[in-house]
């Protein structure tokens, strides 16, 4: 069976074309099938510490069920640096399933004004069959 899940993307170290060299080797590695957002900069929410964030949503189709899914994109995040014993709050690469086959898993970040902002620009690039709203090159 073939699941739809959105994921919110986000990191404090890399830039807007910095992730979308990130979505290129994930989309090349792991998910053929990868629809990305474009990438904009955010505040953190709920951090307190004042970061700001480089975001985006993937859209991606895959057979892996929701735990599996998990545990792939835990690693894909320690892959990319991410470091979650580190108290500096810097976060090299997140990656949360926030919908899954049209329900939500996490409900705090769908009403996110960049969770938002990426989900609806999927919806135009799904409309006009894009593999993403950034560069051509991002294309497998």
């Amino acid at each position: 069976m073939t699941h739809i899940y959105y994921i919110y993307v986000g990191s404090t170290t890399r830039s807007p074309e910095e992730m979308q060299e990130v979505t290129k080797e994930i989309r090349n590695t792991y998910f053929p099938n990868l629809i990305s957002s474009s990438f904009f900069l955010s505040p953190g929410y709920g951090s307190g510490t004042g970061k700001v964030y480089t975001n985006g949503v993937y859209k991606i189709e895959t057979s892996l069920d929701l735990d599996a899914l998990s545990l792939l994109l835990k690693t894909i995040e320690t892959i990319f640096g991410r470091d979650k014993k580190k108290s500096n709050g810097e976060v090299a690469l997140d990656l949360d399933i926030v919908e899954t086959d049209n329900v939500v898993v996490r409900e705090k970040e769908l009403n996110q004004y960049p969770y938002k902002q990426g989900k609806n620009e999927l919806d135009e690039i799904i409309k006009t069959n894009k593999t993403s709203i950034f560069s051509s090159s991002c294309k497998t």
